[in-house]
């Protein structure tokens, strides 16, 4: 029976989720919701860009950013909850309402990555406002957690995909 419900993921640096990224895209999976594996990778690496300044991120209502900013510290150490409703505008700056190969996605993510590694001054968040670097890498390991949750790798040891 196929999964109905995102795993619950944990990451203490970038690097593991990461790690947890490449290591899904080296196997066939099945997603729990209406976006593709790859579409979850490119998501990944398009907040991540924004994160590190490369990408225009979309404005946010105040309200928003006042209750984030309150609770900033809960959220950067509690898992991300699904279910959050993008206004329309933000959706495609968020989500390709395409498809995107994996091995296409995961180049950009990888990129994506290695920048933000690279990266000592990040410009404010449009929610969380001005963070440190160690607590970007927080937001961005939550993140990684709730979408990377939304796949599921399956067990078929014949499943291996080329990259």
């Amino acid at each position: 029976m196929p999964p109905t419900t995102p795993r619950a993921l944990r990451f203490a640096s970038l690097n593991e989720a990461f790690a947890a990224a490449e290591s899904l895209a080296s196997v066939r999976c099945e997603t729990v919701g209406r976006f593709s594996t790859g579409q979850i990778f490119d998501h990944l690496a398009r907040t991540i860009e924004m994160a590190i300044g490369e990408r225009a991120a979309p404005k946010m209502p105040l309200i928003a950013k006042w209750y984030v900013r309150l609770f900033r510290k809960k959220l950067l150490n509690s898992p991300f909850k699904p279910g959050m409703q993008l206004p329309s505008e933000a959706q495609d700056l968020f989500w390709s309402a395409e498809d995107i190969a994996v091995p296409e996605a995961m180049r950009t993510l990888r990129r994506a990555v290695a920048r933000f590694q690279e990266t000592e001054r990040f410009p404010s968040h449009a929610l969380f406002g001005k963070l440190s670097k160690a607590d970007q890498e927080k937001m961005q390991c939550r993140h990684m957690e709730l979408h990377l949750g939304f796949i599921y790798p399956l067990n078929d040891a014949c499943d291996k995909v080329d990259n």
